[in-house]
């Protein structure tokens, strides 16, 4: 049985098609099985997540955005009892990280939460090589980078181009650290402008799967 890396990139949408910022990501699709979908609309990224993960619509798991900092409770689609090692730089790094995270977000406007989460990515795969496992990654910057200054911004492409680098390191690792694994990369939803999850174009729905074997 091989490891299995899900690799979501919030708000990717299809935007990146053509930017040469995303050149390995292209690359990387180019190579792929590729499977062009539909976002539930509306676009929020809570139910998009949690349907991506349960395999069934947001009716059925009852998952909102706006019901996160409550207890989620729905006992047709529980929360798994298998062992997890979890992680997320706003919840496990220090205050003063924390801290540092917010002010740069709200602040100076720059979300650098990927960059801590990517140091222990690439840690947990070259220290877990032994058992298979299934590895779930949510980069979130290129979506708070859109929402900030919109989704087809000078800002948003330098993001893109960030991520595009933090991609090629994850799969280089997976792949020399990993015996064959598969490569699972998505994402939630697209984005117009600072569009703030609601609507119903083109561009905000339109999404894709690409498999790596």
């Amino acid at each position: 049985m091989a490891s299995v890396i899900l690799l979501e990139i919030d708000g990717l949408g299809t935007f990146f098609e053509n930017r040469s910022e995303a050149f390995h990501l292209r690359e990387f699709f180019n190579n792929g099985s590729l499977l062009n979908a539909t976002a539930n609309v509306p676009t929020d990224s809570a139910e998009n997540w949690r349907s991506i993960l349960t395999g069934v619509v947001p009716d059925k798991h009852k998952l909102k955005l706006e019901n996160l900092n409550k207890q989620y409770n729905n006992n047709n689609y529980p929360k798994s009892s298998l062992k997890m090692n979890k992680y997320a730089p706003n919840i496990n790094e220090s205050f003063i990280l924390k801290a540092w995270m917010y002010i740069s977000q709200y602040w100076i406007c720059n979300s650098i939460y990927n960059s801590f989460l990517i140091k222990k990515v690439l840690e947990y795969i070259r220290n877990n090589n032994d058992d298979p496992v299934f590895l779930f990654i949510h980069l979130v910057d290129l979506d708070k980078t859109g929402h900030l200054y919109g989704f087809n911004s000078e800002q948003c492409y330098k993001k893109l181009k960030e991520i595009d680098i933090y991609v090629k390191n994850i799969f280089e690792t997976a792949y020399k650290y990993w015996n064959n694994p598969l490569i699972i990369v998505t994402t939630d939803h697209g984005g117009i402008e600072t569009s703030s999850h609601s609507g119903n174009s083109l561009k905000e729905k339109n999404v894709h799967w690409l498999k790596l074997v």
